[in-house]
């Protein structure tokens, strides 16, 4: 639903980037819409870039596992 509110359809997204947005929602509790609209304007890459700015954030952010998110999502 968070997805289609912003216009992207999740039926039509790669495996690899459903996995990451299921995880995001579960580590974070929510699909924060900076993953949208990363998504949205630059497609795998801004999910990679906004999920790199959150590791830089450090501690709170779970700074590894973004990392893995951006290695499994080839970043």
């Amino acid at each position: 639903q968070r997805l289609n509110s912003r216009g992207v359809d999740y039926n039509t997204l790669p495996l690899k980037l459903k996995v990451v947005f299921i995880d995001l929602a579960y580590n974070y509790g929510t699909l924060f819409f900076d993953f949208i609209e990363g998504y949205k304007a630059s497609g795998v890459q801004g999910v990679i870039d906004e999920l790199q700015r959150r590791a830089n954030l450090g501690g709170s952010q779970v700074p590894s596992r973004r990392k893995a998110e951006i290695a499994y999502l080839g970043g």
